[in-house]
């Protein structure tokens, strides 16, 4: 269980120390409004890689394989086809706008983790597929920060580079 201590009190769950972490360097909103927002899309776009946890407890490697492909076919296709729309309907540059938020980090881990072909039977050109999210990628990618972060990057970390 990820676990951070702050202040002599243990914070557990991720998805609470990614708002912790959020908030304190301004990545989250004040407005109630905009954190539901913001949790909403979070949420939405975890579910793209976390959808494909369920295959990880399949032992049976063909079995597993099988029910990974299955589901980039199926599910993972429907799902990765709306957030392509979701983002493409945006007028901004990133999902609140502007500036980047949470979410954008959130999206832009899952979508480089489903290229970093560490799940068998997800291809590693899968965004070729999904242009507007293949662009929102290399958008986060291409930030300063993230470049320089991931410059020297090599083995699954090259798909969190432009692809």
């Amino acid at each position: 269980v990820p676990a951070l201590e702050v202040d002599g009190k243990m914070l557990a769950e991720s998805s609470a120390l990614e708002r912790y972490a959020a908030k304190l360097i301004g990545l989250y909103p004040t407005d109630p409004v905009a954190c539901a927002e913001v949790d909403a899309l979070g949420s939405y776009v975890r579910e793209l890689y976390e959808m494909l946890a369920t295959t990880f407890l399949i032992e049976d490697a063909d079995a597993r394989l099988k029910a990974v492909q299955t589901m980039v076919a199926g599910r993972l296709k429907v799902r990765l086809e709306l957030v392509n729309s979701m983002i493409e309907a945006l007028n901004g540059t990133f999902l609140m706008g502007d500036e980047l938020s949470m979410p954008d980090i959130q999206a832009y881990v899952a979508l480089s983790n489903l290229a970093s072909g560490t799940i068998t039977g997800v291809p590693t050109d899968i965004l070729e597929n999904y242009p507007v999210l293949k662009a929102f990628h290399n958008r986060v990618a291409e930030l300063p920060a993230f470049a320089a972060y991931y410059a020297n990057a090599e083995g699954l970390w090259t798909s969190f580079k432009p692809l």
